[in-house]
């Protein structure tokens, strides 16, 4: 009975998800490279590879686990992504519920929280479901909740101190530059108690964040190195991402590039401009009902910190400032207080009419809904498996080109360690693109898989033997498929 709210923000969650997600079971397949790369992975994982050490891929092992649970939930078809997406979004939702309760009565509540649900999944960053920006949301929007909470009444529990270095703990082994925000969150509950000369709270404060993150981090670290693969890890993880990506800039360019970014996807996504710009601007001048001093500025802050960590790299891939969602709170917020000050009458009529208006509107303008309407003969992923599985010798390879979803329709395991190619330049590292080239000439795989726009593969050993024009995104590529000729 206590938590019988759930009930509608699951059901809220589950109706938004199916129709918006590539994961759901209205669609054939999420053709969406980085999930294929992150199922692979999660594969592998249930089959016994090592991520990093037998495979690789550069994010964060916690978004491979989740993975192996979803391919243990179904490795046939994303339906275990799929219902993990619904539960980490009702998550999501329950703590964007518990904000609003900070400051509003529940009379609004559902109401905002639909709202904010069709703008989320009408955002071009939710791209094609299934990110690790997504799956983090929850972690942030405790942390969020906590933050308030604290600027609110000034006092936190040592254990939602823990608990927040545990939500650290979770980002940082999932995609480390989101740590952003929580840099901030740590800090704040340090120097606000620190300023307030309780020096033996402040540093159990830290001590406490920091035990949380441990909680985290150990266990894995754990797992790698009975595995022997903590070398591997620290190097792909950290230090090829670091570099792999890097480009001749000063940190002071990176810096403003990173807020370049930040301020232009604010901006050019009208949910976040609606959720967050028009809301920053707006409470700019009003009253927060916040008491602790300086409480807009270390939102404002700490909204900035997400960005730089975010952006830093001075790349901008669509899914990138999904990150940023939870401070639509803002907006949410915002709406609250309008609707309560101006007396707007929501009823249960209202309500439904409400959700029936945003689904139909999902329906109709989700960027996700002309692939509900594709067959198995409008995939290459299809086609070419139906080819690839009447061979006995199934092996194959994604050749200069992501993890197209190949391994997924065919159920294989990659055997080549660059089973792709991830998004480096050759000049960044080239031991990738030399590595793919040696395992065709030594004729490891059977099948090689190639995209326009990536490669083309020029071996003799290999011979095209189909090719098929495919949508991706809004944009229109020419799959190949080669087989190894028998000598």
């Amino acid at each position: 009975k206590k938590n019988i709210y759930l009930l509608p923000i699951f059901f809220i969650s589950f109706a938004f998800i199916t129709i918006g997600s590539k994961n759901s079971p209205l669609y054939l397949i999420n053709d969406w490279y980085d999930a294929q790369a992150f199922m692979t992975m999660g594969k592998g994982l249930i089959n016994g590879l090592i991520p990093y050490k037998d495979l690789f891929e550069q994010k964060g092992p916690i978004l491979y686990f989740i993975y192996a649970l979803a391919n243990l939930i179904s490795t046939k078809t994303f339906f275990g992504v799929y219902l993990i997406e619904i539960f980490s979004f009702t998550a999501f939702l329950a703590y964007v519920r518990k904000t609003i309760k900070l400051f509003f009565s529940d009379k609004y509540v559902y109401s905002s929280i639909m709202l904010l649900t069709f703008a989320i999944l009408m955002l071009k960053p939710f791209g094609h479901g299934g990110a690790a920006e997504e799956l983090c949301l929850p972690f942030f929007m405790y942390s969020i909740y906590s933050l308030f909470k604290y600027l609110k009444t000034g006092s936190i529990t040592k254990r939602e101190i823990f608990v927040n270095g545990l939500m650290a703990g979770i980002i940082l082994w999932t995609k480390y530059t989101l740590l952003g925000f929580h840099f901030i969150l740590a800090a704040t509950y340090f120097f606000v108690e620190f300023f307030n000369k309780k020096y033996k709270k402040a540093f159990l404060s830290s001590l406490l964040f920091l035990a949380g993150m441990a909680s985290i981090s150990i266990p894995i670290l754990i797992y790698f190195l009975i595995h022997g693969a903590l070398k591997e890890l620290f190097n792909v993880y950290f230090i090829i991402n670091m570099t792999a990506y890097s480009r001749i800039d000063s940190t002071l360019t990176k810096i403003i590039k990173a807020f370049s970014l930040l301020g232009y996807n604010l901006i050019t996504n009208i949910p976040f401009l609606i959720f967050i710009v028009i809301p920053l601007i707006y409470y700019a001048k009003k009253k927060l009902k916040l008491n602790i001093k300086g409480s807009k500025w270390i939102i404002f802050i700490s909204l900035l910190f997400m960005g730089l960590g975010t952006f830093i790299g001075g790349t901008n891939y669509f899914y990138y400032s999904l990150i940023i969602t939870p401070f639509m709170i803002l907006g949410v917020l915002l709406l609250n207080r309008l609707f309560h000050k101006y007396n707007i009458r929501i009823n249960v009529i209202r309500s439904i009419s409400l959700f029936i208006l945003l689904i139909t509107a999902l329906i109709q303008f989700s960027p996700n809904i002309y692939y509900t309407h594709l067959k198995k003969d409008d995939y290459a992923q299809f086609i070419f498996a139906d080819i690839i599985n009447k061979s006995k010798d199934k092996t194959i390879i994604n050749y200069g080109v992501l993890d197209a979803g190949f391994y997924f329709t065919t159920e294989t395991i990659p055997e080549c360690y660059y089973f792709m190619r991830n998004n480096f330049s050759y000049e960044n590292y080239p031991e990738m693109f030399d590595e793919q080239k040696r395992y065709v000439k030594q004729n490891r795989p059977h099948y090689v898989v190639t995209r326009t726009n990536y490669a083309f593969l020029e071996d003799e050993n290999y011979k095209i033997i189909e090719s098929f024009r495919q949508r991706y995104e809004d944009e229109y590529h020419v799959y190949y498929l080669y087989e190894r000729m028998t000598k």
